[in-house]
């Protein structure tokens, strides 16, 4: 049986749901579904750009409390909920990550807190266990 650390960013809020923010387990470092907030349970102001912007500084925080970087993750999976919103999604993606890029999943949907328009997750592997 492989063990699993719960990590808390310090930089973000605790979740309000049974959930983790970071599950490390082994050499993979499961990042959980980021919303757009700041360091409250509330969305940042401003549009897609500023929520996607938010949502992967916010991936950010949670790869570093596990001793990684954008670097190191290997699948993106994003939910937005418009179609207009992919170009900007992949700017941004651009500015986070380097080619060459992770493998990723992109699915429209309707997502909980009004307001919403994007929710991401990650899987990272962790520098020290890389060929």
């Amino acid at each position: 049986m492989s063990e699993r650390v719960s990590i808390q960013p310090p930089e973000l809020p605790e979740p309000s749901s049974a959930l983790s923010n970071v599950i490390v387990s082994q050499d993979l470092v499961f990042v959980s579904g980021q919303p757009a907030f700041g360091t409250t349970l509330e969305l940042v102001p401003g549009g897609f750009r500023e929520q996607a912007q938010q949502v992967f500084t916010n991936v950010g925080h949670c790869l570093r409390a596990a001793g990684c970087g954008y670097d190191d993750v290997v699948k993106i999976n994003a939910y937005i909920t418009d179609r207009a919103h992919l170009a900007a999604y992949e700017e941004v993606v651009v500015d986070y990550f380097n080619a060459p890029y992770p493998v990723g999943t992109l699915v429209l949907v309707g997502l909980g807190l009004d307001g919403m328009l994007i929710e991401v997750d990650v899987v990272a592997r962790r520098p020290s266990a890389q060929p």
